[in-house]
């Protein structure tokens, strides 16, 4: 860390320096051209989360408003994020109508977004697709950016296979001439500690540039739970000609974690739910089929961190990116991305605790060490060609995207022992007063190879069939080679075997955009999306695996879109249906009576999502927010391991809710200037009673969280103290291994924020 402060301390001098040399009233080159510009009335963007007459490339490539896009698009900017003092993507994320996020085993964050999660919710940067959410998303400081846009629903047509669930993407700061420099200093419980500093301005005539370096560091509430993140992004513009534009973006992002994955629920017996008449026993709980007697969080275990004491999850991510933009004609227009990512992270951790309430120990097991290394390459081209059919305007563009990604990963060889040293006890460790242990040292062993090539092609129109009447449609036809080699798995005997599968998804949508007035919309769309039976990285070897299709994803979707009382209010309302089928699945052979893995599986989800922005005076900004989700499995077998419980240990959860979809995610936040540079600002957000398990026999419970913030702006300066869940309710934000396992969220907060502009 003191590098990377000593690093900080320098860029805060550089950036004051540049400061005083451009002066804050001075006006952008007119030389430059921003690209991918976030175009909007400044006063929405600084208040809001519904800017509707902003253009999104997250939503739509064709420079369509949000207003304009035939689904649900919510949009953070750097305002936004700043006012409601939200520290990291996730937490960002986690702002947004219907949408539930946390971070899980790895630290790896989850989203949960219209009652799906995992593979299903793509996370984009800058545009670019990454990886796979589940293997190369990392938290992010939320400083270097200049907004956070979040499309629900499927959206693999715009950015290829998965993303049934949505996406989700994170923008940088651009390079638009403007000279401008951005502090932020904060300090809070835990021993928590942030600072930022992004300069931007012209480096000479047609030349733009931006620079935003960020760390943080906490302590955490839990027992060694210390976490580090650093940040730094760079952005050039350059206009080449009239005619020709460059821009070049590159991000780094490291995180240092000492995790800590849950703490174990406490419970006083577990009973199957699956037999009749099932006598309670004392142990730990199978949750793929057992309840738990008196389930509980043990105030005594609140900070505890069961994990081994050099427990760690350490990553790093390289992005680069070279966006070009030609004008051919006045309505025809080239573009073209080329993109480089690496990602690297290692780690090492007990990565699994349950109580065990015969013995009165918790059982800590499955011992994890491995690295995952990453490379990206791909390019993206795409034309642009605005010109009318006959009286009717039209926005055409069509392109191409290639790729190719590498995936390699070492693992511990030695099969994974129970017990990370032979010294502890095998049975578990007391609730509190344990030594964590440390773990062996081993050799890493690289196991296994994934190569992912793909090439796409994809295109959108939007043709206005009369002035008040667009039809939005679009398509992506993929094709993606997968080769897997695995290079040693000692516990099967194998040294290689090397495993191939081609898919062929095409997905596209359509829908209607009806203007009512200039400043109210109606829209309905179709929606169909393609993803793997399990995700691609993780593509396994065995035949019936590898036979299986694409998973299908299907969304009906019908909504409002209003700007009224004078501008003053934007209300968003949408109502929707998503059927995903072709699930994998376990289902008995009619000939031979055996088991076997089939696409057969299906589950759905249907709901309804309002938000409501409205500042009814110059003091005074509300944002409300109400989702409603109902998902349900139609057809699922899960085998539970358990060979005395229906057919050989299959049970089907036809009926079940999935894990982890709160029924009702609700939040209202406000902001009031009191006068003299002071204001308040905070509320409530509440989050209902969610499934840790397909058996439905765990839950999280429903929880609401209450913030508060008061401060003052003093010159470009604006002091904030901010108070997190106020109300110090214990409560859980994601369940770990079917809800035995729960991460605890942190207790009442305070943090002292100064920020500065100018």
């Amino acid at each position: 860390m003191n590098l990377r402060f000593s690093f900080l301390l320098s860029f805060i001098a550089c950036a004051a320096t540049a400061a005083r040399a451009q002066t804050t009233t001075a006006a952008p080159d007119p030389g430059v051209i921003q690209l991918e510009k976030f175009v909007t009335k400044a006063e929405k963007a600084d208040a809001f989360t519904l800017p509707l007459d902003a253009t999104s490339g997250t939503g739509s490539r064709l420079g369509l408003s949000l207003r304009e896009v035939p689904a649900s698009l919510n949009v953070m900017t750097q305002e936004v994020i700043s006012a409601r003092g939200l520290r990291t993507t996730v937490e960002t994320v986690n702002s947004v109508v219907g949408v539930q996020g946390g971070l899980g085993v790895g630290s790896i964050p989850r989203y949960t977004m219209r009652g799906l999660s995992g593979n299903q919710v793509t996370i984009l940067f800058d545009g670019v697709r990454m990886n796979t959410q589940s293997q190369s998303e990392r938290p992010v400081d939320a400083f270097n950016l200049d907004r956070v846009e979040v499309l629900k629903g499927p959206s693999s047509v715009l950015f290829g296979e998965g993303a049934i669930g949505g996406s989700i993407n994170y923008v940088s700061k651009q390079p638009d001439g403007v000279a401008r420099t951005d502090l932020l200093f904060a300090a809070g419980s835990w021993g928590s500690f942030r600072a930022g500093v992004g300069t931007g301005g012209t480096l000479a005539p047609g030349l733009a540039y931006r620079a935003d370096v960020s760390t943080s560091t906490s302590a955490g509430y839990v027992d060694r739970n210390q976490t580090e993140l650093f940040n730094a992004s760079l952005a050039l513009g350059w206009r080449a000609t009239e005619r020709l534009s460059l821009n070049f973006f590159a991000t780094y992002t490291e995180d240092q974690f000492e995790p800590y994955y849950g703490t174990p629920v406490r419970h006083d017996g577990v009973q199957n739910t699956l037999l009749p008449g099932a006598p309670i026993l004392q142990g730990v709980a199978n949750p793929n089929t057992d309840r738990l007697i008196n389930p509980r969080i043990d105030p005594r275990s609140r900070r505890q961190n069961y994990n081994i004491t050099d427990a760690s999850a350490d990553s790093v991510n390289v992005r680069l990116r070279l966006l070009a933009e030609a004008t051919l004609a006045p309505d025809l227009r080239l573009r073209n991305t080329l993109y480089g990512v690496h990602h690297f992270l290692q780690s090492e951790n007990f990565e699994r605790y349950r109580w065990n309430s015969a013995t009165q120990l918790v059982q800590r097991d499955f011992i994890w060490q491995a690295y995952r290394n990453d490379w990206m390459l791909g390019n993206r081209t795409e034309l642009q060609f605005d010109r009318a059919l006959g009286d009717m305007a039209n926005k055409l563009l069509a392109g191409v995207d290639v790729s190719r990604v590498r995936y390699e990963r070492g693992i511990n060889p030695s099969g994974f022992p129970d017990r990370p040293t032979t010294d502890l006890p095998a049975g578990g460790v007391s609730l509190t007063g344990f030594d964590p242990g440390r773990l062996q040292t081993y050799a890493l062993t690289r196991d296994r190879d994934v190569v992912v090539k793909t090439a796409a092609f994809f295109a959108e129109d939007a043709l206005k069939l009369r002035p008040d009447l667009t039809l939005v449609t679009g398509l992506r036809l993929d094709h993606l080679d997968v080769q897997r080699t695995t290079r040693n798995d000692p516990t099967r005997g194998i040294t290689q075997l090397v495993a191939t599968k081609t898919y062929r998804p095409l997905t596209w949508r359509a829908g209607m955009v009806h203007d009512l007035t200039p400043a109210t919309a109606l829209y309905a769309s179709y929606s169909y999306a393609q993803e793997p039976a399990t995700q691609l990285v993780s593509l396994p070897t065995a035949a019936a695996s590898l036979a299986l299709p694409m998973q299908k994803g299907v969304q009906w979707e019908a909504g409002l879109k209003s700007t009224f009382w004078d501008g003053r209010a934007d209300l968003t309302a949408a109502i929707y249906r998503i059927d995903r089928r072709d699930l994998a699945t376990t289902t008995r052979d009619s000939t031979t009576g055996a088991f076997v893995t089939q696409s057969v599986g299906a589950q759905h989800s249907q709901g309804l999502e309002l938000a409501l922005s409205v500042a009814p005076t110059k003091r005074l900004r509300l944002e409300a927010a109400f989702a409603w989700t109902e998902a349900e499995f139609d057809q699922f077998i899960e085998n539970t391991g358990v060979a005395t419980v229906g057919d050989q240990g299959r049970v089907s959860r036809a009926g079940n809710t999935p894990v982890g979809v709160p029924k009702v995610i609700a939040s209202l936040w406000g902001s009031y200037e009191l006068g003299g540079g002071w204001f308040l600002s905070g509320g409530p957000r509440h989050v209902g009673e969610t499934y840790a398990n397909n058996n439905n026999s765990i839950t999280l419970d429903a929880y609401t969280e209450l913030e508060a913030a008061v401060g003052r702006r003093v010159g470009a300066w604006t002091f904030t103290l901010r108070g997190r869940n106020l109300l110090d309710e214990l409560y859980s934000d994601t369940s770990i291994y079917g809800g035995v396992l729960q991460r605890l969220a942190d207790p009442l907060s305070v943090e002292l924020t100064a920020r500065a502009r100018f």
